[in-house]
């Protein structure tokens, strides 16, 4: 990760932090891959903007944190429930259908612009009413 400008250290900093959600992806000595000091984390907490430049869901990294926010819920429930992988171009369609986003081309490539906070909530909510359909 990475990050410049006036607030960079302070957003990126502490990533090696055990605090927050558990991930497939935790692993010593690194953080919680998507823990409450991890950087995805705090730009979806601070209301960011995720700006996909050439890239489609299946390569969308915030996915990931919508099967993590899903399998902390589950975990709560039932401690060994089995981690939800997620038909990531299948959810991000439905996100193209419903979200709140712009679309345009920088060079010769797609990009889409929307707000993490609203996608996330939304795809979660998908997932735990609809999930059947996006589980591998």
């Amino acid at each position: 990760m990475a990050a410049r400008g006036k607030g960079a250290a302070e957003f990126v900093g502490d990533h090696l932090s055990r605090a927050g959600l558990r991930s497939p992806w935790d692993r010593e000595p690194w953080g919680k891959t998507f823990g409450t000091d991890s950087p995805m984390y705090r730009a979806y907490q601070r209301d960011g903007k995720l700006l996909m430049i050439g890239v489609d869901y299946e390569t969308s990294t915030y996915i990931h944190l919508v099967e993590v926010l899903h399998w902390n819920k589950l975990l709560e429930q039932a401690p060994e429930v089995r981690y939800p992988a997620l038909r990531r171009p299948l959810l991000g369609a439905f996100w193209d259908r419903v979200g709140t986003l712009n679309r345009g081309l920088v060079g010769d490539a797609q990009c889409r612009l929307f707000r993490i906070q609203e996608y996330l909530h939304t795809l979660v909510e998908e997932v735990e009413k609809n999930g059947v359909p996006y589980l591998q």
